[in-house]
């Protein structure tokens, strides 16, 4: 009886680490100019739509995710709150929705 309580403790235990482990999607800037994003947290394998919008046309590029559920995808545009991209969006399959903005800033436009 002892044994089968042991291994019923060790099991929810070893359940209970793994639930935790398990990282929620992120982005992370790599590089402003020109914008190189770095996704993490999802699932592995998943397809990604990554989308970038803001002052340019909107932009997207389709990745998949790595076994570890890390991608890396660049964009021809510049990633600033007044002048380029400020909204990276991030959609997986299975892993849902993420966005990073760049930090708003107070813009002055100089006419042509």
């Amino acid at each position: 009886m002892r044994a089968l309580l042991a291994l019923a403790l060790a099991a929810v235990t070893v359940t209970a680490a793994g639930a935790a482990a398990t990282k929620a999607p992120a982005l992370r800037v790599v590089d402003a100019d020109p914008l190189v994003v770095r996704g993490s947290g999802f699932k592995p394998g998943e397809r990604v739509l990554v989308r970038a919008s803001g002052r340019t046309a909107p932009l997207a590029k389709r990745v998949r995710a790595s076994r570890t559920g890390v991608f890396t995808v660049r964009f021809d545009a510049l990633y600033d709150y007044c002048l380029g991209v400020n909204l990276v969006r991030a959609i997986g399959t299975r892993s849902g929705d993420v966005r990073i903005r760049p930090s708003k800033r107070f813009c002055v436009y100089l006419g042509d």
